[in-house]
């Protein structure tokens, strides 16, 4: 059982988190988690809101979230938090400095309608990961 939060986070302009705990679980095969490599203890389901990733995330779905990959070493779709709002966009480590680390982040929407947003500098700090969007759910 994935626990599904009363909350959401956007695919738009940013949401504050609604305060809320667990509204509800859904079931996954032990064998589909295994075989993705998500431990179901530390995952969570969100709602999206907004369109900015669409057509991959649609507004309203819900987006299984892997607590454990908060490291962005790569990039990929991430649950992330950015002064005080939630989002889920596609992140992109997009500089580095001589020691490996993180100098850059653009943070991308898939719907060509939000432009990229880059940042780097003492802006970093205000992003904290949450984890890596692991699979998306919507009814078409």
């Amino acid at each position: 059982m994935i626990r599904r939060m009363d909350l959401s986070v956007s695919a738009g302009p940013g949401l504050e988190p609604v305060e809320g705990g667990e509204a509800e679980a859904l079931a996954f095969s032990r064998r589909w988690l295994s075989r993705n490599q998500i431990n179901g203890d530390l995952a969570v389901l969100v709602r999206v809101k907004g369109d900015s990733m669409a057509p991959a995330i649609p507004d309203g779905c819900l987006v299984l979230v892997h607590l454990p990959e908060m490291q962005l070493e790569r990039e990929g779709v991430y649950a992330f938090n950015r002064c005080g709002a939630s989002y889920v966009k596609r992140l992109l480590p997009s500089g580095r400095n001589d020691r490996g680390q993180i100098t850059s982040i653009t943070i991308l929407s898939d719907n060509p309608a939000y432009p990229p947003d880059v940042v780097f500098g003492e802006a970093l700090a205000d992003i904290r990961v949450v984890g890596r969007v692991r699979c998306v759910m919507a009814t078409l």
